[in-house]
């Protein structure tokens, strides 16, 4: 009688594991993967969903739409809406999205989500976590106060030396520097620095001719124009 209880239990836990099928139309929405992993900012990534039907029956009329959430936008030539007249039993299909990633997105996880519907059933969102890291391509302009040949005094003229450093791993392209100051006339105003690869520096000379102006400390304006490397124009201010 032992054996033959100590038979069924060892049955039981052989059995193996079934899954559960329906017959009715039962969509299984599954993020495949998303490239690169991770996503940088400022760039594109491509997501590939894949739609499976569980069931035995046909899965008619099925729309699924992606809204797609700062910091993620649809490319232009991207349709967020995707519609299948029906997707089979036991079957799938496989969506792709090409998506932009905005340039000021900060690193970490974000959301995606996927909204879908079909026949006989109401209306899902499934949601998707991507990944963002920081644009590796990113410039960042600082300014650094050089020399003041000679002290700078009421209604005198001094030239000051303004280093622009860019510390960021990303080059900055046909960088131009214009500078003020509010109690001076500066010249140059306007000055073509050129290409700013990361970590390197120039160095600007600006003869400042200042007002009768009680002494004391004032600021010299700085606005850099320029490009990044995705070609987008790029606007950075700047204080001494």
């Amino acid at each position: 009688m032992k054996k033959i209880i100590l038979f069924a239990v060892l049955l039981m836990m052989v059995c193996p594991a079934f899954a559960v099928m329906t017959e009715t139309p039962n969509l299984e929405i599954y993020q495949q993967k998303y490239e690169p992993y991770p996503a940088e900012a400022g760039k594109y990534l491509t997501l590939f969903i894949e739609v499976f039907n569980n069931a035995t029956e046909e899965a008619e009329n099925v729309t699924l739409i992606l809204e797609p959430e700062y910091p993620f936008s649809l490319d232009k030539n991207e349709q967020a809406e995707r519609f299948f007249y029906e997707i089979p039993g036991i079957d799938s299909v496989v969506l792709q999205y090409k998506i932009r990633v905005d340039s000021k997105a900060v690193e970490g996880w974000n959301e995606l989500k996927l909204k879908y519907h079909f026949t006989g059933g109401s209306w899902v969102t499934r949601k998707f976590e991507i990944y963002v890291t920081e644009a590796e391509n990113e410039s960042e302009l600082e300014f650094i106060l050089g020399q003041i040949d000679p002290i700078a005094y009421p209604t005198g003229t001094s030239t000051v030396s303004i280093e622009i450093a860019n510390i960021a791993p990303g080059t900055a392209y046909y960088t131009i520097i214009e500078a003020s100051c509010p109690v001076a006339k500066v010249i140059p105003e306007k000055t073509f620095v050129g290409t700013l690869d990361a970590d390197d520096f120039d160095t600007l000379d600006l003869d400042m001719t200042f007002d009768n102006v009680t002494p004391g400390r004032y600021p010299i304006n700085f606005v850099a124009r320029y490009k990044d490397e995705d070609k987008n124009k790029v606007v950075r201010q700047g204080c001494q």
